[in-house]
């Protein structure tokens, strides 16, 4: 069992192969059991940009208000998911797209980054609470490769967006995966 993390920066463009995701559906037609959890900075990057949101940042982070975060889960659990899923039932891998609190897989809380010895808000920020990697074991169970968006809620159904890295790692450790392999060009996790 391996649980993939796949950066953003790594994604193909539309129509293009990809050997990354070829090699991962090879390794899962080989009989590898894989969950891939997938990222999308230069792709929410780019749809912010295209609205005029997002500009706003506090000690390197994206303040996320509500109307940017349906940005982010509009491309993340949309056009990034569907791509990635789509790409890999092209190359005959039994692929489903969930986000991250489909299922109760992930439950989030807001994170509040400590600046300068103090807590602030930047909205719609998550990180993970808990884990409950039942929805992923009865997919994999049945044959299935589940890609996942970072998209996770809050006991009240408050959605939020958390790190791909972090999710990646919560899912590997409560399916205690093989390993957690992290493909990504982010300067301390690269």
């Amino acid at each position: 069992m391996m649980v993939i993390k796949y950066g953003g920066n790594a994604l193909p463009s539309q129509h293009s192969s990809d050997p990354v995701l070829e090699a991962i559906a090879d390794a899962f037609l080989d009989g590898e059991q894989i969950v891939l959890v997938h990222g999308g900075g230069p792709q929410i990057d780019a749809a912010l940009k295209e609205k005029g949101l997002g500009r706003e940042k506090v000690a390197g982070y994206r303040v996320t208000s509500a109307e940017v975060f349906e940005v982010v889960q509009s491309v993340l659990s949309g056009s990034v998911l569907r791509s990635i899923v789509n790409y890999l039932i092209g190359s005959d891998v039994n692929a489903v797209g969930l986000s991250a609190a489909d299922g109760g897989l992930v439950r989030a809380k807001r994170f509040k980054p400590v600046i300068d010895g103090k807590s602030i808000d930047i909205g719609f920020v998550g990180e993970v609470d808990e884990v409950n990697p039942m929805i992923l074991e009865s997919l994999i169970t049945e044959g299935y490769l589940p890609v996942i968006s970072p998209v996770a809620t809050d006991e009240d159904g408050v959605g939020y967006n958390i790190n791909a890295d972090l999710v990646a790692a919560a899912i590997g450790g409560a399916l205690r995966a093989d390993s957690v392999i992290f493909l990504t060009d982010v300067a301390g996790i690269y």
